[in-house]
């Protein structure tokens, strides 16, 4: 299931939960979440809006909806950040990875792992793939928010 706001009318109506116009302005221009955990997708929406992270979000409940809908978005509306869950059903975040990787989708996105395992296998195959740009330790706090989107807007200044 996902969330929708201001993207692409490729994506397939039926696989939106809800519409989020957000109406202030941010250099990241559109954001992708891809978790498993409704409470989690809420307060992170809540935290994005409070700290005006993107213009535009979506948010996925497992890999396949995300791999499959980020398939059809147009280089120009593309997510400019990617905030990946590992463990979630259907596809997990490693298997969105390889997909990811083999459809090519690698354009100038940033993509972070957020997982709360600190298991160091897992930060070190996440940090292994190139086009991964960290691995953030849930939860994800306003201040681990406010430094992401330092991070992305430093790469996409808008």
């Amino acid at each position: 299931m996902v969330f929708f706001a201001g993207f692409s009318n490729k994506i397939p109506k039926d696989k939106f939960i809800a519409i989020n116009n957000i109406t202030f302005m941010s250099r990241i221009k559109s954001a992708c979440v891809i978790d498993d955990d409704p409470l989690y997708n809420f307060g992170i929406k809540k935290l994005f809006e409070f700290t005006k992270f993107s213009e535009s979000s979506l948010f996925f409940q497992n890999g396949h909806e995300a791999i499959e809908a980020l398939s059809l978005i147009e280089n120009d509306q593309f997510p400019e950040v990617i905030l990946l869950d590992i463990n979630m059903p259907i596809m997990n975040g490693w298997q969105f990875l390889e997909e990811y990787e083999k459809r090519n989708l690698k354009r100038e996105t940033k993509i972070y792992v957020v997982s709360s395992s600190i298991n160091q296998e897992e930060i070190d195959r996440a940090n292994a793939y190139s086009f991964v740009d960290g691995y953030v330790f849930k939860p994800l706090t306003l201040e681990k928010v406010k430094e992401l989107k330092e991070k992305v807007e430093k790469n996409h200044p808008g």
